[in-house]
């Protein structure tokens, strides 16, 4: 016997048909043999109709993607990068945003002709609905790979196997085709004339490449920029050769060529002594005019006609400071010479002392020189001050290290004394050292032992 609450609870399953099975009947009444319940009977509201029998569109149908389904193409063609699709390697790994998962990865939207080529080559309209394929976006295949191989590796290693067996099929297909062929003719010579083809179109976009897109490249074996060679002028070979001196080894050094010195010019070069010194030395000057000798009859008779106001009766005569006058009788000189120190005129007796390399003549006494050193510089060709020059190296140059010897007043440079600075007080040279002194210079020395200077340079 079915009671009134067992009869609510049951239910009919719908079948596949548009129209709905009638419900069950709830008055169903028990045995006779059982007496009727006290309590009424309440009844039972009727199950509404339902149908899961509902159309399901194309648009929104779904697939579980396999590595078998991945798709990895290359955009734009023949360009070396290849892509994968998002929705597809979203779906494969289980990851429902890449924007939040994995930000630095690089994708791009597809181009509308890029998906026409997608759909033509690889039937992506049988893999995804269309409300995917209305938003598709690409990313970089070498990306996707190193995530994969380094977070995924069994979805990796399943996806390495179906892209080695599709290398494979596309092996076989081409075997078949090229047994196919040897035996047929006419598609031998289809085929050739493909390859041949095939053989321009790349050679034309290899030129392509080359003019417009690759005109300078970096060796990276040689780290050499190449460049087209038609496009810059070609040395001769003469000048392109390497030299034996290439690069120079230590500072000073001639790279491509050597020079030859000749003797002479190896006499002038500071290698340890200038043995041919005329080019470093000035210019040498000009000696002095000889004297003019004019009687004394004449300078009284040219004395009284400037007096008179009348002209002279003999050509005027330049007479120069240093041109002295002889006298007609024997041994009565008139000098006119002056004194380059002091401007007085020289006189008979006094001791004069003259520059061997300049006309400069002046007093002994204008000198500040005594009995000694005049004795002394009378005996080689003495220089004034503004011609002072070394007495080892014969040079005029760095008058500041020029000492003067307080005997015979030669000059020397330290340098060529082998010493550091100049010695402070009298100093005397060598040469007087050496020279045995005289009874007056003995005398006339004095008695501060002098500095000798050190031996000079050979």
């Amino acid at each position: 016997m079915i009671t009134s609450d067992e009869a609510s609870n049951l239910s009919v399953p719908s079948t596949q048909s548009d129209v709905a099975m009638e419900d069950a009947p709830s008055n169903i009444e028990p045995p006779t043999s059982e007496p009727a319940p006290s309590t009424p009977i309440t009844p039972v509201a009727p199950i509404p109709t339902r149908t899961l029998n509902r159309l399901i569109t194309p648009d929104v149908t779904h697939r579980k993607v396999e590595p078998t389904d991945v798709v990895e193409w290359e955009w734009p063609i023949k360009s070396g990068d290849k892509w994968f699709l998002q929705e597809q390697i979203g779906e494969l790994l289980d990851i429902k945003s890449f924007s939040r998962k994995f930000p630095d990865l690089s994708r791009r939207k597809i181009e509308p002709n890029e998906r026409d080529y997608l759909m033509e080559t690889y039937n992506i309209q049988k893999i995804m609905n269309e409300a995917q394929m209305r938003d598709m976006a690409a990313m970089r295949a070498m990306e996707i790979h190193d995530l994969m191989s380094q977070e995924y590796s069994q979805i990796y290693q399943e996806y390495q196997k179906v892209c080695q067996s599709r290398q494979k099929a596309i092996i076989e297909a081409k075997a078949r085709e090229m047994e196919a062929i040897k035996n047929d003719a006419k598609k031998l010579a289809e085929l050739r004339e493909k390859a041949l083809s095939s053989t321009i179109e790349f050679n034309k976009d290899l030129q392509f490449t080359k003019k417009y897109e690759r005109k300078y490249f970096w060796d990276i074996q040689t780290s050499i920029i190449q460049s087209a060679s038609n496009r810059w002028k070609v040395l001769p070979k003469e000048r392109t050769r390497m030299n034996p001196y290439p690069v120079s080894l230590i500072q000073g050094q001639y790279q491509t060529y050597y020079k030859r010195f000749t003797s002479s010019e190896m006499c002038r070069l500071p290698l340890a002594t200038v043995l041919d010194g005329t080019s470093y030395f000035p210019v040498h000057r000009e000696t002095s005019p000889p004297a003019i000798n004019v009687p004394d009859k004449n300078v009284p008779f040219q004395a009284n006609n400037r007096a008179s106001g009348q002209g002279p009766a003999t050509p005027n005569l330049d007479i120069k400071p240093n041109v002295s006058l002889t006298s007609g009788r024997k041994g009565s000189t008139t000098s006119m010479a002056r004194c380059d120190t002091c401007g007085d005129l020289m006189s008979v007796g006094q001791k004069v002392l003259k520059c061997a390399s300049c006309p400069m003549q002046a007093h002994a006494d204008c000198l500040d020189m005594n009995e000694e050193m005049i004795a002394v510089v009378q005996t080689y060709p003495w220089n004034c001050l503004d011609c002072k020059q070394c007495t080892i190296c014969t040079k005029m140059d760095q008058e500041e290290s020029i000492i003067l010897c307080e005997r015979c007043d030669r000059g020397y440079h330290t340098h060529c004394l082998n010493m550091e600075e100049a010695p402070q007080g009298q100093w005397i040279c060598n040469k007087c050292v050496q020279a045995k002194p005289s009874t007056k210079q003995s005398e006339a020395t004095p008695k501060r032992a002098p500095l000798t200077a050190k031996e000079p340079r050979e």
